[in-house]
């Protein structure tokens, strides 16, 4: 009977896209590179100390956030493989199927070490063990904790491999696993303040910025940008159905509020093939285009409801106008008008 061929391990490329230099995580990013280059790339130091290098880090935030953007921009700044995959993805109805993957995934990293690893979703696979209801979720803990456990250097020729872990409930983890030997860090990725929401779009200074954006994560201000980006798609769907006259002069910052649907329609029907290079000429995003986008985008505060706005103005309380005036002095100006009390 002829032995089986060997199975045939995957290729597993450095990472090539995304860029270290992500908008409001200077500080995060030098803290990371601190704590998973030296072991990465000089072992020799903790073999020669005989100090356990660190095997794994936990990133945790609210969602879209950075944090895989992150743990690809590491990857692709260190030059090493990249092995990433979500944690969903692994589990199966099959009894030992999901265990069989995750020894799998290991194997493959300690072959290829040195290596990054990033599991994305973590705490799809590694609830608390007191908590799940299937005797598989409760292999497929013990299993993970196995697998970072081997991963020392002796067990790795000398070659070290680091996980990088996200999720969005760090305590739903299993106690097990966030203890040091594990994941022996844990980086908090919050929602950025007003100077990182304006490095995210250096390049974008129309984007409004302060209290409009206030709760914005990266993945909100991305939102925005594509809403504002259709706002500009409907303007020349207008243009395109109502050219101007040519001694007219072009106005391309006028905003339909009504009828666009229709305009678009008309539009498709009217251009079914591509547009020519100069029919496009007039889109592009403006300052008002992201105004109205900003009303059609929820920031992730608002939507998991952390953040409400209320709908109460000034004219809606009657009377107390001196009142008013030492509260707008007190708490609005201050906030609204930053530079006067500087």
């Amino acid at each position: 009977m002829a032995s089986p061929a060997p199975r045939k391990r995957k290729e597993r490329q450095l990472v090539k896209d995304g860029e270290l230099d992500i908008g409001g995580r200077e500080e995060v990013i030098k803290d990371l590179l601190e704590f998973v280059a030296v072991p990465l790339t000089h072992p020799e130091l903790y073999l020669h100390t005989g100090v356990d290098l660190p095997h794994g880090v936990l990133l945790h935030g609210p969602p879209g956030c950075g944090k895989t953007m992150l743990a690809n921009a590491i990857a692709r700044e260190l030059g090493l493989p990249f092995i990433a995959f979500s944690a969903p993805s692994i589990v199966s109805g099959v009894p030992g199927e999901p265990e069989m993957k995750l020894r799998k995934l290991f194997e493959e990293a300690r072959e290829i070490a040195p290596c990054l690893m990033f599991i994305d979703e973590i705490d799809a696979i590694t609830q608390k063990r007191e908590n799940t209801q299937r005797d598989m979720e409760r292999r497929i803990v013990a299993q993970m904790l196995t697998c970072m456990d081997d991963l020392t250097l002796e067990k790795t020729g000398g070659k070290p491999v680091i996980i990088i872990g996200a999720t969005n409930r760090p305590d739903s983890l299993d106690p097990a696993l966030r203890r040091a030997g594990r994941f022996d860090k844990e980086t908090y990725l919050g929602v950025p303040d007003e100077v990182g929401r304006e490095k995210c779009y250096p390049r974008l200074p129309l984007i409004p910025t302060s209290q409009a954006t206030a709760g914005f994560v990266g993945a909100d201000l991305s939102a925005l940008v594509r809403e504002a980006s259709m706002v500009a798609t409907r303007r020349i769907y207008e243009i395109l159905e109502n050219p101007p006259a040519a001694t007219d002069p072009l106005e391309v910052t006028t905003i339909a509020q009504s009828g666009s649907q229709s305009s678009i329609q008309c539009s498709l029907k009217a251009y079914p093939d591509q547009l020519t290079e100069k029919q496009p000429d007039p889109l592009y995003i403006t300052f008002p285009d992201f105004s109205t986008a900003l009303t059609k985008t929820q920031s992730l505060a608002r939507r998991e409801g952390f953040v409400t706005v209320p709908d109460v103005t000034w004219a809606d309380v009657g009377g107390l106008e001196p009142h008013k005036a030492e509260l707008q002095m007190a708490i609005v100006l201050p906030i609204k008008k930053r530079e006067l009390f500087c």
